[in-house]
């Protein structure tokens, strides 16, 4: 969803003009939104843990990890259905019942652990750009017929 248009005071302030992303996203009948966050909120009983077993069977595959933080995991029947669905569809999960285990803050854990994978994998691919560089030079050096580093050639004298 989108903002069309608000009023600040007697200025109109329009949505900034975005390009349309055509990527497809699983479950893009419920939310078209690549990388969405979604913020669920409700009374008791209201059916949230419902809502998200419904958005978990739209949205996720074999390649998603399902990190679920919940204070009522022991306690909710519905979060006992939930695993057993992951487990069943193959589907890689973790499940918690608040921030903290054994007073470790397991949120910020998975974080950290997120940005290493992600600087590691930057890394990697900097590594094979700098790789396709080099052997884009050579190619060039050798098309345009330099030979590059070669010993020089003995000159011969005949008496």
């Amino acid at each position: 969803m989108s903002i069309l248009l608000k009023q600040i005071n007697n200025h109109r302030v329009e949505a900034i003009p975005l390009p349309k992303d055509n990527r497809k996203v699983r479950g893009a009948e419920l939310c078209a939104e690549p990388y969405a966050n979604i913020f669920l909120c409700g009374k008791k009983k209201s059916g949230k843990g419902c809502v998200i077993y419904h958005l978990l069977k739209h949205f996720v595959g074999k390649k998603t990890t399902v990190i679920i933080f919940c204070s009522t995991i022991n306690k909710d029947k519905n979060y006992k259905v939930i695993p057993k669905w992951l487990e069943d569809n193959e589907i890689e999960h973790e499940m918690y019942d608040g921030l903290y285990q054994d007073g470790v803050n397991k949120l910020q854990e998975i974080i950290d652990s997120l940005d290493e994978e992600a600087k590691e994998k930057e890394e990697e691919r900097k590594a094979q750009r700098d790789e396709q560089a080099e052997a884009h030079e050579l190619i060039i050096r050798l098309l345009s017929g330099e030979r590059g580093e070669t010993k020089p050639r003995k000159k011969i004298f005949i008496t």
